[in-house]
């Protein structure tokens, strides 16, 4: 906002226009224009405000195009140019001028752009798209079109490979074709170049990741994804197949030779596979532009992400494949008996045998500690599957946090291996003579310069801003990608400067144009000369070119490099204009290494915050050389231990030695650098899960969690709530106190500096101008005077003369200090994406108000804990708290929820008619009162059980007594009546008794006949019911039944084949829980339950290592009304004898001892 005087009074703090310049007369208010003041290009538009009795003007910016560019994090890119090109497929090119001409080329086509008042305030020319262009684009997307309806029905034939496979019976078979179907998919996919479709994506640039493996098949981040899940896919196939052959062949006999060739081949596979693993992630690091532990930030880029999902994955790969290796060793092991004797047998092999593998290698994958780590994790992995005999989904869970841990270390492994690389090229890069590169540099920005339109117009009128076409050469030339000492100047026919941007430059250095009059008279291409510094081994190489036309010279350029050696190249500079992509190494951070060169063994220059010791100075040069001048050697600065990189070299009689040192990673550096990974694999993890339990949820309509899981959460929940909130509080408490210091220092340093100048302004008689340059050069300051709202001079002149920073006092600053009074304020400011404080303070100077300016974007702040310390701090602290919650969750979890589940499944056996159960009680509160309740209840139920059944029976008898009484009453009284009649008759010799006697015999016969029908109706009542006969698998009803007793110490092993038996499902039931319930009862800690068939015959050994039944009791165990326990019925085994007997089998005792006891039992096979 502009008075009518043509005075600032209000504006922000982009204004980097002087305010004469900002108005362009040729158009009228409210109408847009463009204008630019060579570093950006503006859209802008400007109107008058009346307020009271003042006319004000006021304009307004929006930028569109940078004409410069920054190699590094801070710089944010603007061009609509770029964007149209991207848009359209084509090149374009804006001309942000209302003269600007279309293009003559016939290739090109052009229009103007016109404001919203149909005037002409520029021109847009781009080539025009030809036939032949347009049918190539045509034929692209039709063969892309094709490739994808390809890959679509070679997923439709997938689908009838996978369900044909089915009536396949050989696994291996199997295996093989679903493997090559997914090889052959994946090829496919590379082949049809199907990724082009995320082209746009940064994940499809191979800049990130690269590698020749498979033809192409991991050339970018994308397609390693891709091939990453076909292989996933594949080794998750072979994994299902291995649990197959392990559930089904548990406990069968294997012969050795079988089991030695597995161990020997397995084992090899296995050990290639971690080979393999650490070779690829060995990779990751080296053919990737990424780099995972450089920065401290928290929060990984998209690219980042994807690849360290890919890391995880690779993880997960070899570890499942691993694990996979492992089932079909263990299975073919002969274990019948010693089965945990073979386990340990198989895991030292393993481990003796990686440990060779890696003598006999010449570069061995990993630290012995990852090989035993791995090796570790892939056996108990083992474990839990001979364990648990089941396998679920949640079990990747698991997979993957093992498979992240070991990743993991294995990146920080190769990444330590790189940053020693990196130290020794930083040390062999600091002594190597590059001449002929600052030359090529020096020669290409000339070119560059002379042929650039803008660069030549500015020398034909009264260029302004010629500072801002110097620093435009400058950032898009090799000086400012590689970050060299250098300058570009601009000077008229007169050989006056005109404009001019340095950069790690000093003013001395400046061309001597006397020095080169002679040489120079006659100038029409680019010369290059060398400058030596006097009293130095140093110079400057140096590059003129002339600017002409066809009426002669218009100017010259100067292009100036320092070689100098013995400042090591580097200078302060600040953050915001040094490029990264000229860093001597891209793995290491440079800022966070110490360098010594020492000439004739003295040290000539550092570039390090500390003083090294007589001692460490000795240790640098007594370093023990190997033949190449090298040493790695380790000692302490500032009681930080580091590691060094010493290199010697000899140099026109001069003895150098460099010594490169990066302070070594203390445990919470370690720590950091391991969990800020791992939680991105966590949240890798969880997101899977979530996604995996959401389908589980469309399609079942209910998620099922257990209490276990329910409790855990609740749990980790209310924990981590406090734990965030309070480092959200300690981080905002240092942050503020760090923003204290801060200020604190600024101020001092802007008092200083105007004590300083106030001193001179009374005492001598130098200039202001003059006796600010002296203050920053004994003061060691830099800093900007304001006079009002306008700029004065900055010992930092360069970056306000080209224009990067608005040459107008921050607006804030000016209304604090102005019209609210105030006499100093500090201020967040920001050049591109780089945030820094600058601190404002007014004071009077030379008679006059003035504005110091410090900021710690040019003076290095030293802070006791960074931000970024504090941030390291805070998340290691809270991730070990967060480890140790989770570790304590889960134990505390455990402990509640562990007799829940023992009483759920306990309440199940005794829904099953188990009431022999007892549920141990681990604890004396509320759970373990509940436990003692239920095994009350239960002994209750089973007394009270008995004294029904004792009830039941007495009364069933006595009613059922006097039914048969009553029934054989009827029958008797006749038969009674009958037979005396017949007595009577044979003692009065009755002449009737032959007629009689047979009326009475056939009355006495029909009654007995009658009483037989009693007799066969009340047995019949007295039956059993009749069983449900039903084709079943007899091997899930004993898995079943075992489930019942998942809770108790006791490891119930089932193996064999399947098989299928015709019997009621609920008695057979009975019949296993009642077998396995009487050897918990004789105190056996193992059951092993083996199917086999013999004649048509599905044979069970059910075989336990209790105490044994006593010889005087064998003979009785089968019958009824028998028992040895206090409160036993004595119905199990004669009910299991009598089930199994009414199926057409058979149950025997086949031995027992106090090693154990076992039966076996024959059923028919369907």
């Amino acid at each position: 906002m502009i008075d009518n005087e043509n005075q600032l009074i209000d504006w922000s703090f982009s204004a980097v226009f002087n305010q004469n310049k900002i108005i362009d007369n040729y158009f009228r208010e409210g109408e847009t224009y463009f204008i630019s003041n060579s570093l950006i290009d503006y859209l802008s538009v400007y109107d008058t405000l009346q307020v009271y009795s003042g006319i004000y003007t006021v304009v307004l910016f929006e930028p569109l195009e940078k004409n410069y560019e920054i190699q590094n994090k801070y710089y944010a890119p603007l061009s609509i140019t770029e964007k149209y090109n991207q848009e359209f497929n084509t090149n374009f090119e804006i001309n942000f001028f209302r003269e600007a001409a279309p293009s003559k080329d016939g290739r090109k086509h052009s229009f103007p752009i016109l404001n919203n008042n149909n005037n002409k305030i520029g021109v847009v020319t781009f080539f025009k798209p030809t036939r032949e262009s347009e049918l190539q684009n045509i034929a692209y997307v039709f063969e892309l079109t094709q490739s994808i309806l390809a890959v679509v029905l070679f997923l439709l034939i997938g689908l009838l490979i996978i369900k044909n496979t089915f009536l396949i019976k050989f696994r291996f078979i199997k295996f093989a074709i679903l493997s090559t179907y997914i090889v052959l998919l994946r090829y496919l996919i590379s082949y049809l170049n199907i990724t082009v479709l995320f082209r746009d994506w940064e994940a499809a640039n191979s800049k990130y990741f690269s590698s020749l493996f498979g033809n192409g098949i991991a050339g970018s981040p994308i397609e390693l994804f891709l091939s990453l899940i076909a292989l996933f896919a594949i080794v998750f196939i072979a994994f299902k197949y291995a649990l197959d052959y392990f559930y089904k062949n548990t406990g069968e006999e294997s012969s050795w030779f079988k089991f030695a060739f597995s161990l020997i081949t397995f084992s090899l596979l296995y050990l290639f596979s971690l080979r393999g693993l650490g070779a690829s992630i060995k990779s990751f690091v080296v053919d990737s532009s990424l780099r995972y532990y450089r920065e401290s930030t928290l929060i990984p880029s998209e690219i980042e992400s994807l690849m360290l999902f890919n890391v995880l994955l690779l993880g997960l790969i070899a570890f499942i494949g691993a694990v996979t290796f492992l089932l079909i060793i263990y299975t073919d092991s002969p274990r019948k008996e010693k089965r945990l004797n073979y386990f340990l047998a198989i895991f030292f092999f393993v481990q003796l045998a990686a440990l060779i593998f890696d003598i006999i290698q010449r570069e061995p994958q990993g630290t012995p500690f990852i090989r035993v780590l791995f090796i570790l994790f892939t056996f108990i992995a083992l474990l839990f599957l001979e364990r648990k005999k089941n396998w679920r989904f949640g079990n990747i869970f698991l997979y993957s946090i093992a498979s992240s841990i070991i990743v993991i270390l294995l990146l920080t492994q190769y990444n330590s291996l790189v940053e020693r690389t990196s130290i020794k090229n930083t040390a062999y890069n600091l002594t190597r003579q590059n001449e002929d590169l600052l030359r090529f540099a020096v020669q290409e920005t000339l070119i560059r310069a002379i042929t650039d339109r803008e660069t030549v117009q500015s020398f034909y009128y009264d260029n302004k801003n010629a500072g801002s076409i110097a620093f435009k050469l400058w950032s898009n030339s090799i000086l400012q990608k590689e970050s060299l000492g250098s300058s570009i100047s601009l000077l008229d026919y007169n050989h006056d400067i005109i404009g001019s941007f340095d950069f790690r430059f000093s003013k001395e250095y400046e061309i001597d144009w006397d020095k080169y009059s002679v040489e120079l008279s006659d100038l029409h291409e680019i010369k290059i000369f060398e400058e030596n510094i006097l009293f130095s081994d140093n110079k400057i190489i140096r590059g003129i070119a002339t600017v002409e036309d066809v009426e002669g010279v218009l100017g010259f350029i100067t292009v100036s490099v320092i070689y100098d050696l013995s400042s090591l190249g580097l200078f302060e500079a600040p953050e915001f204009i040094v490029s990264d992509a000229g860093d001597i190494n891209d793995s290491i951070d440079f800022t966070k290494l110490k360098i010594f060169d020492f000439h004739q063994g003295t040290l000539i220059n550092s570039i390090s915050n500390y003083n090294l010791g007589e001692k460490e100075i000795l240790s640098i040069l007594d370093a023990p050389l190997n033949q190449y001048g090298e040493a790695w050697i380790n000692f302490e600065i500032n009681f930080e231990d580091h590691l060094v990189f010493v290199l010697k070299r000899e140099s026109n009689g001069v003895s150098r030695v460099i010594a490169v040192a990066l302070q070594e990673k203390d445990l919470s550096w370690g720590l950091f650098d391991f969990f800020k990974i791992f939680f991105v694999h966590i949240l890798f993890i969880l997101t899977a899960f979530t996604f995996y339990f959401s389908i589980l949820l469309i399609k079942y309509r209910k998620l099922k969690l257990s209490f276990a899981v329910k409790l855990l959460l609740s749990f980790i929940f209310i924990s981590l709530i406090p734990l965030v909130l309070v480092s959200f509080f300690f981080r905002n408490i240092t942050s503020e106190k760090n923003d204290y210091a801060i200020e604190y220092k600024l101020e001092k340093r802007s008092i200083n500096v105007a004590k300083y100048l106030d001193n001179y302004s009374v005492k001598s008689s130098l200039n202001l101008g003059s006796a600010a340059d002296k203050a920053a050069n004994d003061l060691g300051i830099d800093f900007t005077l304001f006079r009002g709202n306008n700029y004065l001079l900055s010992t930092k002149s360069q970056f306000y003369d080209v224009g990067l920073i608005p040459k107008v006092i921050n607006p804030i600053a000016y209304q604090s200090l102005f019209a609210q009074g105030l006499t100093a304020i500090i201020v967040k400011e920001k050049i591109e994406n780089y945030s820094f404080n600058s601190f404002y303070y007014k004071t009077s100077l030379f008679g006059e108000y003035h504005v110091i300016k410090v900021t710690d974007g040019f003076n290095k702040i030293m802070l006791p804990l960074s931000g970024e310390e504090v941030d390291v701090y805070i998340f290691i602290s809270y991730s070990v708290a967060m480890v140790i919650i989770l570790i304590l969750g889960f134990v505390l979890t455990n402990q509640f929820s562990k007799p829940i589940e023992r009483l759920k499944n306990a309440t199940r056996s005794v829904a099953s008619g188990d009431l022999n159960i007892e549920v141990k009680a681990t604890s004396k509160d509320e759970v373990g009162e509940l436990v003692k309740g239920f095994n009350y209840m239960v002994k209750e139920l089973k007394r009270s059980q008995a004294e029904i059944a004792e009830f039941e029976r007495e009364t069933a008898w006595k009613e059922m007594a006097k039914q048969v009484a009553h029934e054989i009453k009827n029958p008797l009284t006749p038969m009674k009546l009958s037979v005396q009649q017949l007595i009577a008759s044979y003692n009065d010799k009755s002449p009737k008794f032959d007629q009689l006697f047979e009326k009475v015999t056939n009355t006495i016969i029909t009654q007995i006949e009658t009483l037989k029908n009693i007799a066969s109706e009340f047995s019949s009542f007295a039956r059993m019911p009749n069983p449900k006969f039903e084709v079943v698998i007899v091997n899930e009803i004993v898995k079943d039944s075992a489930n019942l007793f998942s809770d108790e110490k006791i490891t119930i092993e089932i193996s064999g084949g399947q098989y299928k038996v015709e019997a009621d499902k609920d008695q057979l039931k009975r019949v296993f829980i009642n077998l396995i319930r009487n050897s918990i009862q004789a105190n056996a800690d193992k059951i092993k339950i083996e199917f086999f068939s013999i004649d048509k015959f599905v044979n069970i050994i059910f075989q336990d290592n209790g105490t044994g039944i006593q010889p005087e009791n064998i003979d009785k165990i089968f019958e009824e009304n028998f028992s040895t326990k206090q409160y036993g019925m004595g119905i199990g085994l004669s009910m299991a004898k009598k089930t199994i007997e009414n199926i057409g089998g058979e149950i025997i005792l086949k031995e027992t001892n106090h090693n154990g006891t076992a039966f076996q039992i024959k059923f028919p096979v369907v």
